[in-house]
């Protein structure tokens, strides 16, 4: 038989690599395929959600917290840790993007804490939590630089949405405690007017924010004070509003019974 008609009877066989002097290619594993393919959705998705790390020295509260946010899939938990030195550096390592701490800390406090953790990443957000929502608790967690305020009888909901709106950089209080704080804020700005002096109250003012009071109390608008000043309207507005944060005071009947009781319109 000829060779044509012998490898046209032989049926095809595939090469194999030793025959040529190869190394045996080994058979794809396609359980370790499996777990690439897994761990690179697991990285995805960790990427697409809000990484989160609680300092929280309570062993019971974090892992309540961590139980609760496992339950949202927007969320990651990439640090949970009591207060210590270490804690701030596994923040920064992991890339966390909002810290919930206690606005109890009793060792550091919560400005301590806050002013750390920025140290090693301004961006990040704060979510604060506490016993109650008592407004002078509330006033002194945003002095200190948190984004969010929450008591600890908050829901999922509204902690999630904590997270959520801290991390736009945004700031979040829930509704019920507005009403209370804005009381605590209105009864500060009275108790400033009544129980300060009008001298006192000058003694906190440069003499430029003095000079735009008197003209203020005098009558003169915004574009004529800049006018006689030498200075921007906007610049104006700029000290008017620093006058009214330093003295509690708000409209010009103020600025002109003020500047009566101080002199500054004799």
């Amino acid at each position: 038989m000829s060779l044509e008609a012998s490898l046209a009877l032989s049926p095809p066989r595939p090469l194999v690599a030793s025959e040529f002097g190869l190394p045996a290619l080994a058979a794809p594993d396609p359980t370790r395929a499996a777990l690439a393919i897994a761990t690179d959705a697991e990285q995805a998705q960790k990427s697409a959600t809000t990484r989160v790390a609680i300092i929280e020295d309570q062993l019971l509260i974090r892992l309540g917290l961590c139980a609760l946010l496992a339950q949202d899939d927007a969320v990651t938990v990439v640090v949970d840790d009591p207060h210590s030195d270490e804690c701030y550096r596994d923040i920064a390592a992991r890339d966390a993007q909002v810290v919930i701490v206690n606005a109890e800390q009793r060792v550091d406090g919560m400005g301590t804490i806050i002013g750390r953790l920025r140290q090693f990443s301004p961006t990040l957000a704060i979510v604060a939590l506490a016993d109650d929502e008592d407004p002078e608790r509330i006033l002194e967690a945003f002095h200190d630089g948190a984004n969010a305020f929450l008591p600890r009888s908050a829901s999922k909901e509204e902690l999630s949405e904590a997270i959520r709106v801290a991390a736009a950089g945004r700031s979040y209080l829930r509704p019920g405690a507005a009403g209370p704080l804005a009381s605590r804020l209105r009864d500060a700005t009275h108790a400033v007017k009544i129980t300060t002096a009008p001298s006192t109250l000058l003694s906190l003012l440069s003499e430029r924010e003095r000079a735009v009071l008197t003209l203020i109390a005098r009558g003169f608008s915004g574009p004529q004070i800049a006018l006689q000043l030498g200075i921007a309207t906007k610049t104006v507005d700029t000290y008017r509003h620093r006058i009214r944060e330093k003295t509690g005071l708000h409209d010009r009947a103020e600025f002109v019974r003020m500047a009566m009781d101080t002199g500054l319109m004799s």
